[in-house]
């Protein structure tokens, strides 16, 4: 049915809807320990009220100085920084799950050298892997490798975020006229578009709105497939551009975005 979201099977036996508004990280400022860990957990279930997570991630692989800011800054503007190892909130996860305050774990702005990390010292697998993906930054090398080890890419910002937090100005993906023209051979708009090219990829997309009829909009993916003629053309738009760059973490040791993938 067209008004049915299908879900993913994940590498745990658990589903995720391939269409969904999001989910909960462990963020920046909880890494140094696994007391640290579980205290920002705490928070989240405080926060919103609940008794479990259906999906919790590390949201980036670097960490930053707990000083109880969300963003700490130093008297020039840059991040506080610390070297925690992303192995530590790992394991604390892990130990979450096994406790049944979370059903499913996973990672966010991972390259493939960390998920190996993740993989050989771990002994859970990550679920998924959510990175940034849209027609201008298509991540087929991360996909394809996620995908060999059975972990879902999850697309944020898939239809181009510069809005975001710490997104760079650039071209704006929604506007291209090969979007737009496959859009009305199929009377869709070049979002919808964007976000079925991604879900025939296998990927998960989380797109962002706070307005009804967009986010009713980005439902109505299911009642049409792209060619794969068409497939192929948004494929040749692909930019390998960064709107969520995070260029002022490009000195941190774990910085993700310094190899190809």
């Amino acid at each position: 049915m067209a008004n049915v979201c299908p879900k993913i099977k994940l590498n745990d036996g658990n589903e995720l809807p391939v269409l969904g508004l999001g989910t909960w990280m462990n963020w920046n400022t909880y890494r140094s320990s696994e007391e640290k860990v579980l205290e920002g957990f705490q928070k989240t279930m405080t926060d919103l009220k609940l008794k479990y997570l259906d999906l919790y991630l590390i949201h980036w692989p670097f960490s930053w100085k707990e000083d109880g800011e969300i963003f700490p800054k130093d008297d020039k503007g840059g991040f506080y920084t610390t070297d925690a190892d992303f192995m530590i909130a790992w394991k604390a996860m892990e130990k979450l799950q096994k406790a049944g305050k979370v059903r499913s774990i996973g990672v966010s702005n991972f390259n493939s050298e960390q998920i190996s990390r993740v993989l050989a010292e771990g002994s859970v697998k990550p679920v998924t892997n959510q990175v940034e993906s849209h027609t201008y930054l298509q991540q087929e090398k991360l996909r394809a490798f996620c995908a060999e080890h059975n972990i879902v890419i999850t697309a944020y910002s898939p239809l181009g975020s510069p809005y975001k937090p710490f997104a760079l100005d650039g071209p704006i993906p929604i506007k291209h006229p090969a979007l737009i023209d496959i859009g009305k051979t199929h009377g869709k708009s070049p979002a919808q578009v964007m976000l079925r090219f991604q879900l025939q990829r296998g990927i998960v997309v989380i797109p962002k709105s706070t307005n009804y009829e967009r986010m009713r909009e980005n439902f109505q993916l299911f009642d049409f497939e792209l060619t794969q003629s068409e497939m192929n053309t948004i494929k040749k738009l692909d930019k390998a551009y960064r709107f969520v760059s995070m260029d002022a973490m490009k000195c941190h040791k774990y910085f993700p975005f310094g190899i190809e993938f």
